[in-house]
């Protein structure tokens, strides 16, 4: 049994680890609630297209309907990202991180998904026609469904990089 009062108890209060009387700064703890870097848990409203936003963080963020077309976001973090009806065509997103990421009639037509990472909200996207997913990381349960759908199949290049049977 020990208290508060006892020199070997632990506590971590306000990023301080205090044990036995001595003061020890723990670095803060990273959250996307606590507000992240570049455009983590902020609330988008312009258009992103054409421009090139390589390893920037979106994680958190509220980006419904914007235009984020025929842009670079390689190595882009999406982390429960809101990305509703957003447009993403002919946009390079090679390596991005899209998990648990709103994608609900998201357009990816043409755009360069290799090597990013999906979790099953992928399913909710509105159109994949042209996209090339090689190597991207998908849950096995939703590449038989993306390989049942029209805009999948509509394109050789689609079915051959998820790859499709």
């Amino acid at each position: 049994f020990f208290s508060v009062a006892h020199p070997c108890f632990l506590a971590v209060r306000r990023g301080v680890l205090l044990s036995a009387g001595l003061a020890i700064f723990a670095p803060p703890a990273m959250a996307i609630s606590g507000g992240g870097k570049d455009y983590a848990s902020s609330t988008l409203t312009s258009s992103f297209k054409g421009g090139k936003y390589d390893k920037k963080d979106f994680s958190g963020c509220i980006a419904n309907n914007l235009d984020f077309s025929e842009s670079t976001f390689r190595g882009c973090r999406f982390y429960k990202a809101d990305l509703g009806g957003s447009d993403f065509s002919k946009s390079d997103l090679t390596g991005a991180s899209l998990e648990g990421a709103n994608l609900e009639d998201v357009s990816f037509e043409n755009a360069n998904l290799e090597g990013a990472y999906f979790t099953n909200t992928i399913l909710q996207a509105k159109n994949l026609k042209g996209a090339i997913l090689t190597e991207a990381l998908l849950p096995s349960d939703a590449i038989q469904k993306l390989c049942e759908r029209e805009d999948v199949l509509a394109s050789e290049a689609t079915k051959e990089s998820i790859p499709c049977p």
